[in-house]
Formats: structure tokens, C-alpha cells, sequence
């Protein structure tokens, strides 16, 4: 397993949100995490990410233990943690947000091969590389925040609520996008509202309720699962 997570516990101040979380991720998947607001998903992957420390538990990422360590140290490492909401600067041209994205590759000649790489993959945004990015739609704007992550080359991406806030036909574009980092061989592990589209693209999925693990499985058995569709699926 590229992450293995064992009876994580965190929160904010003395107080845990989340209590004895356990979840793995391996090369190459997609995992979801799922469950009702306020099930600490969010925070899960904070505390992955290393925003914040876990008062319990363990974290062991491609073979070392990270548990405590920075966001920064993380990153640095190949593992990405993408949060809520629009992560890109509607100001500057979008050629300009992927340079700004690949700020830590400090050879310009890597860093712009690597962006004609993404352009490539991308064509729609060699056509508008320098264009403002306010001019695009909310999904285009999400496309080029997932862009980003690629200049990076991640072993492992934490992306919470990618599609939050997007009109219904951007969202399949969305989750397409996840889909093609997982067949490029990123793992990903997914906090998404959207449970359907979730589990439609994972191998395995965790249910979180209440800040506790109550169902895992994967994505194709979760959906079928009497229990997850009558809560989150509106079966």
C-alpha cells in the first residue's frame, strides 16, 4: 500500500473529530471517503496532509511513517493535498497559474516542459493559455486546479469536495479528470459529497458517520448497499 492509515485520531483543540480512522490506499487507486457533513472526512485528510496533528494513531506513507510531519514536508515528498474550493487566481492568465503552481520545480527547463506536458494532455488550455482565468467556467477553473497537480508528478493526491459548487455538466468532467490521473498512475483519496460519482470511479470505499469508520467495501459493493444508497445515494 502506497498509504496505510491506522486508528487515526484528530481534531481542533482537546476535542477529537475524528476517532480510530483506518483506511489504505494503493498505487494506483482511487479511494472515496464518503458520509454525511460533519463526519470529519475533511478532516481526514487534513490530518493526512499534515494541516494538522494527530493526537492517535499512525500514518505511513510509500514505507515511512509521516504522522506529525508538515504540509510542507508532504508535498515536497509527492503527496498533494488539494482543499475545498476554487484553488487557482482568477487575475492571472492561466499559463501564469500553472507556472505558479510548479513554483517549487527550480529548473525552468523541467518546469516548462513539464507544462507543455499538461498542455498536451489538456488542449483546451494551450488554446486559452493566455487568457484570464475569471473567463472560464467553474469547471474549466477546477480542470486547471487538478491541471496544477500534475506538474508536481504525485504518488498520492488528497482531494476534498472537487466538484463542490459546480454546475451538474461540469461535474462529470470533473470526475473524468480524476479517473485519468488514476489511469496515469496517481492514487487519489477522494472526500466527495457526491457519493454516486464517487464510488463510480473508486476501487474501495470508507463510509465515515459521526467521526468513526462504519462501513468499507469497494466502490461498486458500497453502492449497491441498501444502507449507503438509503443515506447518501437517495435510494
Amino acid at each position: 500500500m502506497l498509504l496505510t492509515v491506522e486508528n487515526l485520531t484528530a481534531g481542533y483543540g482537546a476535542r477529537p473529530v475524528i476517532r480510530d480512522i483506518s483506511l489504505d490506499v494503493g498505487v494506483g487507486e482511487i479511494v472515496a471517503v464518503i458520509g454525511p457533513n460533519g463526519a470529519g472526512k475533511s478532516t481526514v485528510l487534513r490530518a493526512i496532509a499534515g494541516e494538522i496533528a494527530p493526537t492517535k494513531g499512525r500514518i505511513v506513507f510509500d514505507g515511512r511513517e509521516i504522522s506529525g510531519r508538515s504540509c510542507a514536508e508532504n508535498t515536497a515528498d509527492g503527496l498533494i493535498f488539494v482543499p475545498q474550493g476554487r484553488n487557482v487566481f482568477d487575475q492571472m492568465s492561466l499559463r501564469e497559474n500553472l507556472e505558479l503552481g510548479g513554483h517549487q520545480i527550480a529548473d525552468n527547463r523541467q518546469l516548462k516542459e513539464r507544462i507543455e506536458r499538461v498542455l498536451d494532455i489538456h488542449p483546451w488550455m494551450r488554446a486559452r493559455q493566455h487568457g484570464a482565468v475569471h473567463a472560464l467556467s467553474g469547471g474549466q477553473r477546477q480542470r486547471l486546479a487538478l491541471a496544477r497537480i500534475d506538474l508536481l508528478d504525485p504518488a498520492l493526491v488528497l482531494l476534498d469536495e472537487p466538484s463542490l459548487g459546480l454546475a451538474p455538466d461540469a461535474v462529470g468532467e470533473i470526475f473524468s479528470g480524476i479517473r485519468a490521473m488514476g489511469d496515469r498512475g496517481v492514487s487519489v483519496l477522494l472526500v466527495e459529497q457526491n457519493a454516486a460519482m464517487a464510488l463510480a470511479i473508486s476501487v474501495r470505499g470508507y463510509v465515515l458517520e459521526q467521526g468513526e469508520n462504519r462501513l468499507t467495501g469497494k466502490g461498486g459493493e458500497l453502492a449497491a448497499d441498501p444502507r449507503v444508497q438509503r443515506l447518501y445515494l437517495g435510494g
